[in-house]
């Protein structure tokens, strides 16, 4: 059986960043200062404004409420055919 590659396994999202020269640059220093490729200091830059962020964590926590909403209502729904006794 042949072998998948390990490259090929490992699969890195692209960013495709449309930055300012100013910010450019700084991004660009930012990465050398690093020693990080571009897309690494990306996931590091998002995952850093993530972990602070109060309307990111707010919109999470939004997210689960309606998710376990939904579920519920789901159950609820199964529970009706049960109640009707259909077997």
């Amino acid at each position: 059986m042949p072998k998948i590659h390990k490259n090929v396994m490992y699969k890195k999202t692209r960013y495709d960043l449309s930055l300012s020269i100013e910010n450019a640059s700084r991004f660009e220093q930012l990465c050398e200062a690093y020693e990080m490729k571009k897309s690494d200091m990306a996931d590091f830059i998002i995952d850093s404004f993530c972990s602070g962020n109060l309307r990111y964590k707010h919109y999470l926590a939004n997210l689960e409420t309606k998710r376990q909403n939904l579920a519920k209502k789901s159950q609820d729904d199964l529970n009706l055919f049960n109640s009707l006794g259909v077997k």
